[in-house]
């Protein structure tokens, strides 16, 4: 998955979510740049050969204040994709 499509399916996720302030986020998902630091550790999550990823938000800093409000839920998002994608794996 490249980090465009993450990218995308992280607003599809904050869109389909009961979270109260999911425009701001949007908003600040859109000017958002996301890069992938992939790591030679294994993740030691029950799957083989799987390796430990750093998923990175980059924002102008501005916005960096609003983004880091909305930290914990981002946090539970992401979790909750990574969650879903082992399970299907």
């Amino acid at each position: 998955m490249s980090e465009q499509e993450f990218k995308n399916l992280l607003i599809e996720m904050v869109t389909m979510g009961k979270y109260e302030q999911k425009e701001e986020i949007i908003a600040l998902l859109k000017i958002c740049n996301i890069t992938f630091e992939k790591t030679g550790y294994f993740a030691y999550s029950g799957v083989w050969n799987q390796r430990k990823e750093y998923i990175y938000l980059s924002i102008i800093p501005s916005k960096l204040g609003q983004l880091k409000q909305h930290s914990k839920y981002l946090k539970k998002c992401v979790m909750r994709f990574i969650l879903l994608v082992m399970s299907i794996c």
